[in-house]
């Protein structure tokens, strides 16, 4: 597979009650930084890598990201990362969305 994109994102939870949100709102504006056409033209399923940094990883529903993503063959990393403001509730995520493609001598 050969990377084809990589595109970065943020997204802010001003109350930090809802970090996958944040993770959401991260995915999307990483997302909408790029378009895809050429996906449709790729022969076989892209696969679709996104990391999640985040200040508390567990508290971020995986499962909820994957239909964020394009269609491919899917898969969430969360990691520690992102911010935690101090003196305040608000939390920021960052996101990566990574596409690979099957190279040529796949």
């Amino acid at each position: 597979m050969a990377r084809l994109i990589v595109a970065m994102g943020h997204g802010l939870d001003r109350t930090g009650q809802d970090p996958t949100a944040a993770a959401l709102a991260a995915l999307a504006d990483a997302l909408s930084h790029s378009s895809l056409p050429v996906l449709a033209e790729v022969a076989g399923a892209p696969r679709i890598l996104a990391t999640i940094g985040a200040p508390d990883p567990a508290a971020i529903d995986q499962a909820a990201l994957l239909p964020a993503l394009p269609p491919g063959t899917r898969e969430v990393k969360i990691v520690p990362g992102g911010l935690d403001v101090s003196d305040t509730p608000a939390i920021l995520v960052a996101a990566s969305v990574e596409v690979f493609v099957p190279s040529q001598g796949d």
